[in-house]
Order: structure tokens, then sequence, then C-alpha cells
């Protein structure tokens, strides 16, 4: 059984709670199905790649990657809220989840701050 990626933050505060929520939330069965890795690890993440760590990202089993809104909307399908997933798909929840993502990105280490390394 192929596992889901997901590349994260592990210095981010904010991401390492977000991290262990998610997790706590998975529908039984889904636990197991996911591993989280710091974005470091990521095949294309390298020292020149300006986004690589900007931005969650998800590696599904099928080779299809998803970052940033589309990587939360992927991964709360999977939790016991999954019946909020219809709502991320309506009219214009793209746009504005991923300029709400941006924004929350950008200030995450001002807001909640980095784990000490």
């Amino acid at each position: 059984m192929s596992k889901t990626i997901v590349y994260y933050d592990e210095h981010c505060k904010m991401c390492c709670f977000i991290r262990e929520r998610l997790t706590s939330l998975l529908l039984p069965g889904k636990k197991h199905q996911i591993e989280w890795r710091h974005y470091e690890e990521a095949p294309a993440c390298d020292l020149q790649d300006k986004a690589c760590g900007e931005a969650m990202e998800v590696l599904l089993p099928s080779g299809e990657r998803l970052r940033a809104f589309y990587a939360v909307r992927k991964l709360l399908a999977l939790t016991y809220f999954c019946w909020l997933s219809p709502f991320f798909y309506l009219p214009g929840a793209a746009y504005f989840g991923e300029k709400a993502y941006a924004w929350v990105a950008r200030n995450r280490y001002h807001w909640f701050g980095r784990t000490e390394e």
C-alpha cells in the first residue's frame, strides 16, 4: 500500500500544531496511510528552489502533487471533518482559499514563531 506523503515546515510552530491536530482527526484506517516529512526531504527541493518550504505539499500515491490550499483541501477529506470538503469545491473557494493560505503562510513565523532547530 502506497502512502500519502505530506511535506511541511517542521520549524514552524503553527505547522507542527496543524500536523498534530490533523493526525488526531484522521478517519480510522487513514493514520497509517499518511507519512509526514520535513519539506527539505522533498525530491524536488534543493537549495535553489525558493518556493520550497513556502507551502505544504502533498504527494499522493498516484504521483499527483498538491500544494498549499489544494493540499489542505485534500487532507481535510481524510478527517472527521470530511463533510466540509464539498464547500472547498464551490465556485470561488479556490480563489479565496489560495489568498488566505498565502497570507497565513507569509505571516506564520511572525504570529506563531519557530521551533528550536
